[in-house]
């Protein structure tokens, strides 16, 4: 992911900043006041007391907590008692996990910045703690993390489950992937599905993953035949006959990482970020601006947002580290709120239409209806929107961003060419019949979001004939023949896109698979290797490349 890389860079970042005094927690309420706690994760000071007791009665309130692994190994309260085809399952997940221990390793650091709040909320729940470790079943820890059945987030909600729980989306954001608002969906979701199958939590876990309906239907089948009716009797989908043993298998990982020659990545038992309100709509890398925190830092803290700048709908709230968060209102003072968000002042012209000027824009009608409060899309020459647009070059925004540009900056602008432009070179493309911006990027050894930054364009937008393109290209990898190509399958992951695993379904063709996915019927051939007179089977996989900003679907 474009993410995980940068992550663990500031994640330190955040350890560090918290070697200080904590300040008093934010508006959520949801974080316990540690404003008097000291830690050192170099040692084995202890860095907190827990004054709850646990509901299996394993610790007491003067139990020292020094980790948040160590935490969870307390909490454990699923059934122990495991048949042997569930045994088998399990043994043969940790036989597979061990054999790829930097890949578990990799998954508990990408957690260091969630994990204190998820296992927070779990015990503050009176939930199993081994609850805590689901979203590595889901999402190896990654709310960035998409689904071929368009889940996405932590705890990978579909659509339709996270408009039932309230989950927002719209242009700006997708709170299935807001750390908060996603982990609370899911512990009320858990919640009632534990209180569905009268207070079975096997089932109850099997259905988060299959849907109630699916494990209901199980139930009513084997009872009608006198099968036993527990998780591990039930004929359930392969991936929910799985689902327990997987999660299993990483509560025995957390319980015996030595065991399998896995080490866990350090996770202090503390608060890493505070939920704020910063009372409007404001750019992120204004927001980095005045706060001093890294701009990937702020998105891996709120990777619900799409673009380039917050919701401009209340509640204005973000996460933020919890070192930065005590003189936050004074920096936030120093910028009026018509400061933080820049705005673009456009002259309608004849002939325009609002749909014309959002697209020019590369934004939405809605957008500029709600900037300048138009309550149709009645619009008269002379006439002067306001439109928002971002306040840094696009190249200073994270990939997995949309970043929204009102203005075509040239390539040869300073703030779009490359920084070590000395050791680049500048090349004029003409756009040839069949081109994309996948072949073209594969051409040059860069990446899509690359060139669609140099050129001002969207890396969804449709090339025509003859359209020049400014390419910036490596002098001394060209000139070597560096045979890496970084828009590979491989790589393309990492710039801003998902891989997906897609299995053909009855009625599929590569027209409806190319709009469900918004992706180039040809560049579905290319990662594919699909001759065009091949036809798809039904289950054939696909890999596909989906653009991080598509959550929306």
């Amino acid at each position: 992911m474009p993410f995980s890389s940068n992550l663990i860079l500031f994640t330190a970042l955040l350890l560090i900043g918290c070697e200080t005094t904590v300040p008093r927690v934010g508006s959520d309420g949801n974080m316990p006041d540690t404003s008097s706690e000291t830690a050192d994760t170099t040692t084995n000071t202890a860095t907190k007391t827990t004054n709850r007791q646990h509901i299996n009665g394993s610790y007491s309130k003067n139990t020292e907590i020094n980790s948040v692994w160590q935490r969870i190994r307390i909490g454990y309260a699923l059934p122990e008692s495991i048949p042997r085809v569930g045994q088998h399952r399990i043994d043969a997940l940790l036989n597979r996990y061990s054999k790829h221990p930097k890949g578990i390793n990799r998954q508990t650091k990408q957690s260091r910045l969630y994990l204190y709040y998820v296992v927070n909320e779990i015990e503050k729940h009176g939930l199993p703690s081994e609850l805590a470790l689901l979203p590595f079943v889901e999402s190896s820890y990654n709310p960035l993390a998409y689904s071929s059945s368009h889940a996405a987030g932590l705890w990978q909600f579909i659509p339709n489950t996270g408009k039932r729980f309230k989950l927002e989306r719209n242009w700006w954001m997708d709170e299935r992937r807001d750390v908060v608002a996603s982990t609370q969906a899911a512990i009320t979701y858990l919640k009632y599905l534990h209180q569905f199958f009268d207070g079975d939590w096997l089932l109850a876990i099997a259905a988060y993953n299959a849907g109630e309906g699916t494990v209901s239907q199980a139930i009513k089948r084997n009872k009608k035949i006198g099968k036993p009716t527990d998780y591990w009797s039930l004929p359930l989908p392969k991936e929910t006959k799985n689902y327990l043993p997987k999660l299993y298998a990483w509560k025995q990982i957390v319980d015996q990482h030595k065991k399998y020659s896995i080490t866990l990545a350090e996770i202090p038992n503390k608060p890493l970020f505070s939920k704020v309100d910063i009372g409007s709509q404001i750019d992120l890398a204004k927001l980095a601006q005045i706060t001093q925190v890294d701009i990937d830092t702020l998105y891996a803290l709120n990777p619900a947002f799409k673009r380039w700048a917050t919701d401009p709908e209340a509640p204005h709230t973000l996460l933020l580290p919890i070192h930065i968060v005590k003189g936050l209102d004074q920096a936030l003072a120093q910028y009026p709120v018509e400061q933080r968000v820049k705005w673009h002042r456009y002259r309608i012209q004849r002939g325009d239409t609002l749909s014309q000027i959002a697209q020019r824009h590369n934004t939405k009608v809605s957008v500029v209806k709600s900037a300048n409060k138009l309550r149709s899309n009645t619009i008269r020459i002379g006439q002067t929107l306001l439109i928002p647009v971002a306040s840094s070059s696009m190249g200073n925004y994270p990939k997995h961003a949309q970043v929204i540009a009102t203005r075509k900056i040239p390539a040869t602008s300073p703030e779009e060419v490359p920084v070590n432009n000395r050791s680049k070179q500048r090349i004029e493309h003409q756009v040839q019949s069949g081109d994309t911006l996948w072949s073209i990027a594969r051409h040059y050894q860069s990446s899509p979001s690359k060139i669609a930054r140099w050129n001002g364009i969207s890396t969804n937008s449709i090339l025509r004939q003859q359209q020049t393109l400014i390419i910036w290209t490596d002098k001394l990898s060209r000139s070597l023949g560096n045979p890496l190509d970084n828009s590979s399958p491989e790589n393309l992951k990492n710039d801003g896109h998902q891989k997906v695993i897609y299995r053909v379904k009855k009625g599929d063709n590569l027209s409806l698979i190319s709009k469900q996915f918004n992706v180039a019927i040809q560049d579905i051939r290319q990662w594919n290797q699909l001759k065009h007179n091949k036809h798809l089977q039904i289950g054939q996989p696909l890999r596909l490349f989906v653009s991080m900003v598509d959550f929306n679907k």
